[in-house]
């Protein structure tokens, strides 16, 4: 093993001299022990040294697997992006109209869908709609909407 004062040098000399397999070992060994330490601390459970060996010699193999899966699952699905819109349908179900908008920035799904949702009401009101209904998934956005009172974030 390499020892340096600098943990930056030392770090990027174990990077150049060990291969990609070793590496991988080092930094699972390197987890599994500070994992290790905070079950110690925040649960007060304490690992064996064996049971922290077997997690660490069975990681990479586990590894490989979900990386395999996740190569044959990502070429079987070939969907393409779409961006998110809006349609809106009349009572028949048919389109009356569609339009996207692009969103930047969002932090999570649930702003995701309050914008999605502002953006359908604003469009429907745009083209003239008087009555309009708006369907979603998130109860909170549509407590929000249907009620009379004005949010304390807008």
């Amino acid at each position: 093993m390499i020892w340096s004062s600098d943990h930056n040098t030392w770090l990027a000399e174990v990077v150049m001299i060990y291969d990609e397999k070793t590496l991988k070992l080092i930094a699972i060994s390197y987890w599994a022990i500070w994992y290790a330490k905070n079950k110690i601390v925040h649960e007060g459970v304490r690992q064996s040294v064996q049971e922290l060996i077997v997690f660490i010699k069975a990681s990479p193999s586990e590894l490989e697997a979900v990386d395999e899966f996740k190569t044959s699952a990502c070429l079987q699905r070939q969907e393409e992006w779409v961006p998110p819109g809006v349609l809106i349908k009349n009572s028949l179900g048919l389109i009356m109209a569609a339009c996207t908008y692009p969103h930047y920035g969002i932090a999570d799904a649930f702003v995701a869908k309050a914008q999605a949702c502002e953006q359908a009401i604003n469009f429907a009101v745009e083209i003239g709609f008087k009555l309009v209904q708006v369907e979603g998934d998130s109860l909170t956005i549509i407590k929000k909407v249907n009620s009379a009172t004005q949010d304390k974030y807008m």
